[in-house]
C-alpha cells in the first residue's frame, strides 16, 4: 500500500454561499484527500474577510510555517482559488502560493476543474479565477470550454456559448471560446468533419461566414 502524503488544509469562511461554509469545505477537501492519497494532519482556518492578509491569522500562520521549513506536510489543500483569498491585487494571491511552492509545499485547489500543475490551461484558468475572486463571487461565473460534447456537436458551434451567457448584472468569463472555430479549426480542417455540418455549408466561404456569425452574435450580446 502506498504511503499517504502528509497535508494541511486551509479553510476560509464565507457568509454568502453555502458551498463556502466551513463544514462544506472540510467535507470536499476530505474527499479530495482520500482520492488523491493525502492524509490531513494540520488545519488552518480563518473567519475574516479574504481581501487582505492583515486579519487572517490562519493564512498568516500557514505562510510562517511554510517559510520556516519545519512544517511536517508536503501539500496544502484548499477548496478553491477564492478560498485562498479574494485579494484586490491578484499578484498577492500568486505571491503567497509561490512562497509555499518555494518551500517545497504545493497548493492544491480541490474543487477546481483543473490541476495546479503548471500547464498552460491551468495557469490561465487560475489567473482568471484570481482576478475574479476580487469581485463579488456570487455575481461571477467562469466557464471552461472543453472538447465539444455529443450534445453540443448536434447544434451550431455558437450554441454552447449562448447557453452560458451570464444573466443581466452578472459577469461571465469564457476560458476558451468560439474564436477557436476560426483559428484552430481553420488550421486543422479535419475537425470540421466532427461537427456534422451539411456538405452544402462547407464551402470556401465558411470562414467568412463564421466571422459574420461571430460579429452578429457579439453585436446581439452588447
Amino acid at each position: 500500500m502506498t504511503e499517504r502524503v502528509a497535508a494541511a488544509q486551509y479553510l476560509r469562511k464565507s457568509t454568502g454561499r453555502q458551498e463556502y461554509s466551513l463544514p462544506f469545505q472540510r467535507a470536499a477537501i476530505s474527499s479530495y484527500a482520500a482520492s488523491h492519497n493525502f492524509e490531513i494532519i494540520t488545519t488552518y482556518s480563518d473567519t475574516k474577510s479574504g481581501l487582505s492578509l492583515k486579519h487572517r491569522t490562519g493564512l498568516s500562520q500557514l505562510l510562517e510555517d511554510a517559510i520556516s521549513g519545519l512544517q511536517p506536510y508536503k501539500a496544502i489543500l484548499v477548496y478553491d482559488v477564492s478560498r485562498w483569498g479574494r485579494f484586490q491585487d491578484s499578484d498577492e494571491s500568486a505571491h503567497y502560493e509561490f512562497i509555499c511552492r518555494r518551500a517545497g509545499v504545493e497548493v492544491h485547489y480541490c474543487a477546481e476543474p483543473f490541476s495546479n500543475g503548471g500547464t498552460m490551461p491551468s495557469v490561465m484558468m487560475k489567473a482568471i479565477k484570481r482576478v475574479m475572486a476580487g469581485l463579488n463571487p456570487q455575481g461571477c461565473v467562469v466557464h471552461p470550454f472543453k472538447v465539444p460534447t455529443a450534445e453540443e456537436l448536434d447544434h451550431a458551434y455558437l450554441w454552447r456559448a449562448v447557453r452560458r451567457l451570464p444573466r443581466r448584472g452578472d459577469i461571465g468569463i469564457f476560458n476558451r471560446s468560439y474564436y477557436e472555430e476560426v483559428l484552430v479549426v481553420r488550421v486543422h480542417q479535419e475537425l470540421l468533419k466532427t461537427q456534422k455540418l451539411p456538405p452544402k455549408l462547407v464551402t470556401r466561404k465558411i470562414w467568412q461566414e463564421r466571422f459574420a456569425d461571430i460579429n452578429a452574435f457579439e453585436r446581439h450580446v452588447l
